[in-house]
């Protein structure tokens, strides 16, 4: 049941009290809507990047986790490993094993084994992505 209060925005449109749709100015994404209301909008990323579909509740575990690689020993210091991509594979599988044990966490940084897993594979999409920049022995 429509409140008959009609808001009249900018560029065309209305709000409605009851949070009805009457056009896409309304949609709380839209970069007219954010604006009116005194907030950014998102940054615009093309439609098929994919950021929306990743969960980012999970992204705060895996940057815990580089936050605690980076006080231990130094920020990008996964990069100067030799022999990097065997390395991260093999701690990957480590804490992977860990976690289809049961054991959920790190006993050294109390964090999730599966974040401490998904940082080292980030690793390994890095790799994979700059081939020229792993040390050999």
């Amino acid at each position: 049941m429509e409140c008959g209060v009609r808001i009249p925005i900018e560029g065309g449109g209305h709000l409605t009290c009851d949070g009805s749709r009457d056009s896409a100015i309304h949609d709380e994404q839209s970069p007219i809507f954010l604006h009116r209301f005194g907030m950014r909008p998102p940054v615009q990323f093309p439609a098929d990047f994919g950021w929306p579909l990743i969960p980012f509740g999970t992204v705060g575990q895996v940057a815990r986790v580089l936050v605690f690689g980076a006080k231990k020993y130094r920020r990008d210091g996964w990069k100067y490993i030799p022999n990097a991509r065997e390395h991260h594979f093999n701690s990957a599988m480590n804490h992977l094993t860990a976690w289809a044990e049961g054991e959920r966490f790190d006993n050294e940084s109390g964090l999730p084994h599966l974040a401490h897993a998904a940082a080292r594979v980030l690793f390994l999409i890095w790799f994979e992505m700059n081939p020229t920049k792993e040390i050999d022995k």
